[in-house]
């Protein structure tokens, strides 16, 4: 184990989903896109969640399958499996690591990069944005 390095897992903000929740109920949300999270179901007010999602105009959600909160999405964006992706991961300061894909992505689904990609107005492939990711930053 090294330690003089700090490591960039896990580094989510337990406050997020509170304050999400707020501008939810406050009625400041009016298009929400989720990728790689299932409030209804992770979340011990999976309930009250249910109910908050129901309250936005425009639910996206980016998943590999149709999970509780997808069920209540206005549009569910396929996402590609992980093992069918590209991707880069920081897991550690100064560490950086590529994942290329080990199988064929299925037809018509997307990695969540390459959705805000074309969502933007830039569309890309997943390896496009990996090598643009490390053209630029590495």
């Amino acid at each position: 184990i090294e330690l003089e390095r700090r490591s960039l897992q896990r580094l989510g903000d337990a406050d997020a989903p509170r304050r999400l929740a707020d501008e939810i109920d406050a009625g400041d949300c009016d298009l929400l896109v989720l990728a790689g999270v299932n409030p209804v179901y992770d979340r011990p007010d999976g309930t009250a969640w249910a109910e908050r999602l129901s309250r936005v105009p425009s639910v996206v959600v980016i998943t590999d399958r149709l999970d509780e909160t997808a069920a209540r999405a206005f549009a569910v964006a396929a996402s590609t499996h992980p093992l069918a992706a590209w991707e880069d991961q920081t897991p550690v300061e100064g560490v950086y690591s590529l994942r290329q894909p080990t199988t064929s992505p299925s037809a018509y689904t997307r990695t969540p990069a390459e959705w805000l990609a074309a969502w933007a107005g830039a569309p890309a492939d997943a390896l496009t944005l990996v090598r643009g990711q490390w053209r630029d930053h590495v």
